[in-house]
């Protein structure tokens, strides 16, 4: 084969596994009923089967091989311009590979960006609450966040203090029990390996706490992240891999392992997000509750808080608006509206969620015996 005919076939297969892209993006967009649920089932087993292949290396996979393919990218760049030979061979096979990535991120996970939601799934639907609900709510959150701030342990300054990443990896998808029997084998995903990320600094400037890949099956950690909601992010990307790929439905996930968990780190660190949530969604519209909510911080949930907020006001940057813009053009493109705001939109669910289960009944009054 000749190399104009090779450069052709490159050409040609790019094509195809484009429009092959295509064509299962606008069916799972527009047609729903005829590829789910038996296409998200197809896709989790094997995305937690590769997960499980991937979490035997000790490091990502994803950050380690993505920097290996760039750099050999960027040789070969080099070498066609400096002998100013090979570009043919070059556009094609860079428009191969890019259709791969593409197809494969599309079939392994996009797709199942348009399958009907967990939470829809739930018995915590109800999305409307007046503000005297939605106050004793995040109030409930508050009380349970303030128990377990008492026990955590803390530095110097007062802030919660888990011993970092390494710490919490023994306890990864602790909780998902409670799931897999609540709610199906989708989320039997144990046991599983986090990683944590060596660009964590770089996540921070780009206001990324964790990183799911469907190309890896792996959980990638930013290990900057406050150890108070380490836990919580943990267990969020953990709900990835089970094909929950709603942002808010990751956050519900997340918070149901965290206070289901056996490790009470995890546990605060659930009840910790679900109040910060709900004080965030209340802070929108109703001052005089905020007031309350805020004043009724313990010190130690408070010192928490600050510290939190301190940390990511660091990042407050142009490269972090510019990440951000560009992950919410992707969250839109894959069936969430609200796009970066999907993450806050946990808020209505937690409401719900107490509601349904504590509401009168004070069914976990007693934190301790969680």
């Amino acid at each position: 084969m000749t190399t104009k005919q090779a450069n052709r076939v490159r050409w040609l297969t790019a094509l195809i596994l484009f429009l092959c892209t295509t064509g299962i993006y606008e069916l799972a967009k527009h047609c729903p009923n005829l590829l789910f649920p038996w296409y998200q089932n197809g896709s989790r087993k094997l995305l937690n089967l590769w997960g499980h292949i991937t979490d035997l290396f000790p490091f990502s996979l994803l950050e380690w091989g993505g920097l290996g393919l760039i750099w050999l990218a960027m040789g070969w760049i080099i070498k066609v311009i400096s002998r100013r030979r090979g570009l043919g061979k070059l556009c094609s096979t860079a428009a191969l590979i890019a259709s791969i990535i593409l197809f494969l991120f599309v079939t392994l996970w996009g797709a199942d960006q348009f399958a009907p939601t967990f939470i829809s799934t739930t018995a915590y639907t109800r999305t409307e609450f007046t503000p005297e609900e939605a106050a004793q709510a995040a109030e409930y959150y508050l009380k349970m966040a303030n128990a377990y701030a008492l026990e955590s342990p803390r530095d110097e300054n007062g802030v919660t203090d888990f011993g970092g990443f390494s710490a919490l990896e023994e306890s990864a998808g602790s909780g998902y029990d409670y799931l897999r029997e609540n709610y199906g084998d989708r989320f039997d995903i144990l046991p599983v390996r986090p990683k944590g990320l060596a660009f964590s600094r770089l996540m921070d400037l780009c206001g990324l706490t964790g990183i799911f890949t469907a190309y890896t099956g792996e959980m990638g950690i930013n290990v900057d992240t406050p150890d108070v909601s380490l836990p919580f992010t943990i267990s969020h990307e953990c709900a990835h891999r089970t094909t929950v790929t709603q942002e808010a439905d990751a956050n519900f996930a997340a918070f149901l392992a965290c206070i289901h968990s056996w490790d009470p780190k995890y546990r605060y660190s659930g009840y910790y997000s679900a109040f910060i949530y709900c004080y965030n969604a209340i802070a929108k519209t109703d001052k005089e509750n905020q007031a309350i909510l805020w004043n009724g911080m313990n010190d130690q949930l408070r010192a928490d808080v600050l510290s939190a907020n301190e940390h990511y006001a660091q990042f407050e940057k142009p490269i972090k608006k510019a990440a951000q813009k560009a992950n919410d053009s992707y969250l839109r493109s894959f069936n969430q509206p609200t796009g970066v705001n999907n993450y806050g939109a946990v808020a209505g669910t937690l409401m719900a969620w107490y509601w349904t289960e504590i509401g009168s009944t004070q069914k976990y009054d007693d934190y301790s015996a969680l």
